[in-house]
């Protein structure tokens, strides 16, 4: 791990810089971050090395894999003769791998080399170094203008191109968002719900960081103009294995089934 500062400049005024694996860490003032984040490229990896032992299969053998395993459960049952229903997310849990993964040229460093790497924001408004909306004046970025903005939001993601485009098996596919990839972590991510223990806590992290890089994947269930599409994205476990239940072909799209997935995997 290579933790080093940036020199400081007129147009940064965070130049403080972290760089964890191929991921780009910025404005974060605590650890947790960082290693919740190298556990979440961790879990991408092994549900990866998944999705490709099952295409390594025979397509029967590949159904009753996907049937008797995690899959059934956050994305709905393979159908006989529908290889699309595996590929499609494949592609998306290939994609999330390769965000993580980066591209990184030989001697660079990850925040010298953004276009190419997930870059993390980390919006801790809470901390001392915020000193909350001014009243009557705009927000200066890219701090403040987060903060007031996301003030009760826990992840959200720049740059996601929203495309839909209908195929015969999948209801929309959503092609990769565009480069530079970034997510931002919020308040709400910092601050442990009342009741709810440490070890279900730090999980709930590692789901809204991979929500939303399945987000920049293609995992997408949000507004749509077609009344086929829910009006809004589906958020909580239960809720997740529900959707794979009563409608697969959106839970193939909603990151929130992702992100349950690869953690079922890792874990």
């Amino acid at each position: 791990m290579d933790i080093y500062v940036a020199r400081t400049s007129t147009l940064d005024p965070f130049p403080k810089k972290r760089h964890l694996s191929n991921v780009c860490m910025r404005h974060d003032h605590t650890p947790e971050l960082k290693a919740l984040v190298k556990l979440s490229a961790s879990a991408s990896r092994k549900a990866r090395d998944r999705m490709r032992a099952l295409a390594s299969m025979s397509a029967a053998m590949r159904r009753k894999a996907w049937n008797d395993g995690p899959e059934k459960k956050w994305f709905g049952p393979y159908r006989k003769g529908s290889p699309g229903d595996f590929e499609f997310v494949r592609e998306r849990i290939e994609r999330v791998r390769r965000i993580f993964k980066g591209t990184l040229p030989a001697g660079r460093k990850a925040c010298a080399n953004k276009e190419n790497v997930l870059t993390i924001r980390a919006f801790n408004c809470s901390d001392a170094e915020f000193r909350g909306c001014r009243d009557g004046k705009p927000p200066a970025p890219p701090r403040d203008k987060a903060c007031c903005n996301h003030k009760s939001d826990a992840g959200w993601t720049d740059n996601q191109l929203v495309v839909f485009t209908k195929t015969k098996e999948i209801l929309y596919d959503q092609p990769l968002s565009p480069r530079p990839h970034v997510i931002n972590i919020g308040t709400a991510w910092f601050r442990r719900p009342r009741g709810l223990s440490r070890k279900a806590w730090q999980r709930q992290r590692r789901t809204t960081v991979l929500h939303e890089v399945a987000h920049l994947a293609g995992a997408w269930a949000g507004t749509s103009a077609d009344p086929a599409i829910p009006d809004d994205e589906r958020y909580g476990r239960a809720t997740a294995r529900h959707l794979a239940r009563a409608n697969p072909r959106v839970a193939r799209i909603n990151a929130e089934n992702y992100a349950y997935y690869i953690l079922e995997i890792a874990d």
